[in-house]
């Protein structure tokens, strides 16, 4: 028996310190359902987990930027679709109709008349058909770059293109009706030439659409699964968490007992002296 110091209850009280430390621990994983709340909680963890949010936001922001892509794609397949229907094919009916005989040179100049309102509509329509600022049929060497990924080099390029009628566009121009009497021969080769290459720039466009589609779907994916294992490395397992609590709680609670049967301890030696 000593009186200088109570040996029993030093080690009982350090005990009880760090049983209390586990039990704060414990609290603040099931409060935040975070099983890494600190640095100190799981260092690795925490650096890898990091890691994993920020490819996990980087894939939500390429999600983005694949929807707005796709978006571009159907307003430039939009003004394609009304370049082509409409105008070119009133355009073919017209060529239809002034290179018959039965149709007067009076008549082929108000025919002309039309095809020149077309031809304007058809540049009004190349012109004005843009995404934010961009212009999407008037530009035949320009490209539209999207961030699909979260890291550098995951970039999908959008190639546009020009539906003017200009010579690098549809090649229409000159386009008269009258002059041309009796030979429309170059007239129905320019028209279904432009028909042709509008159509086949929209089966560019969808091409583009589908494959973008498809990343989106990738995309959404690894993003998922990043999340779910970013979760089981982070987020608390509730079960095993209560079990740990519960248990310091009981070594607490027998260890303050303890602090109790110590003191009966000191008093004891005190009674000896009387």
């Amino acid at each position: 028996m000593r009186i200088n110091h109570n040996i029993t209850n030093l080690n009982n009280y350090r005990n009880q310190q760090l049983t209390n430390n586990s039990i704060t621990k414990s609290v603040n994983k099931l409060s935040s359902g975070m099983r890494i709340n600190t640095a100190g909680d799981d260092a690795s963890g925490l650096s890898i987990s990091e890691k994993m949010r920020g490819q996990i936001r980087g894939l939500e922001e390429a999600s983005k930027n694949i929807d707005i892509g796709i978006s571009l794609i159907r307003v430039a397949d939009a003004g394609l679709g009304l370049i082509s229907d409409p105008n070119l094919m009133r355009l073919r009916e017209l060529t239809v109709q002034a290179a018959s005989d039965t149709v007067s040179d009076e008549d082929r100049k108000f025919i002309q008349i039309e095809v020149d309102e077309i031809l304007a509509g058809i540049d009004e329509l190349a012109s004005s058909t843009k995404f934010q600022t961009k212009d999407l049929l008037n530009d035949e060497n320009g490209e539209f770059i999207i961030q699909v990924g979260p890291n550098a080099g995951h970039q999908f390029k959008i190639g546009l293109t020009n539906v003017t009628t200009a010579d690098e566009g549809l090649k229409l121009k000159p386009f008269d009706v009258v002059e041309s009497h009796p030979d429309y021969g170059t007239l129905f080769k320019k028209v279904d030439y432009a028909i042709n290459h509008v159509s086949s720039e929209r089966s560019k466009f969808g091409a583009y659409e589908n494959v973008l589609e498809h990343i989106g779907s990738s995309v959404k994916n690894y993003q998922e699964n990043l999340i779910a294992a970013e979760s089981r490395l982070r987020d608390v397992d509730v079960a095993k968490e209560v079990t740990e609590l519960t248990g310091n709680q009981t070594i607490l609670q027998a260890a303050q007992a303890m602090m109790v049967k110590g003191n009966e301890i000191s008093e004891q030696i005190l009674q000896l002296l009387k």
